[in-house]
């Protein structure tokens, strides 16, 4: 549709970038990846309950044993109230 824009003289050189917004459901950092070379901004809402993890801690020796952990810890906004520093 991007390229469509510009072929057709919608958008040219010095205009604002395009917006292009989705909803929860869709993986917004993933379509602003592949969209990384078209002049796009990218906006995705995500849901309330959605938990975000942070990165996996590297593997080291553990003398207790058991696995890996496979998932950092997690960042959620659902455990703060709204307007919480953090949470934005």
């Amino acid at each position: 549709m991007v390229e469509r824009l510009i072929a057709a003289s919608q958008w040219k050189q010095g205009d604002p970038e395009i917006l292009v917004v989705f909803d929860a459901g869709h993986d917004a950092p993933r379509i602003a990846y592949l969209l990384g070379d078209l002049p796009v901004r990218v906006l995705g809402r995500t849901r309330s309950d959605r938990v975000l993890r942070r990165p996996t801690p590297p593997r080291g020796h553990d003398p207790d044993g058991g696995r890996f952990r496979e998932h950092g810890a997690s960042s959620s906004s659902a455990t703060r109230p709204p307007g919480t520093p953090g949470t934005w």
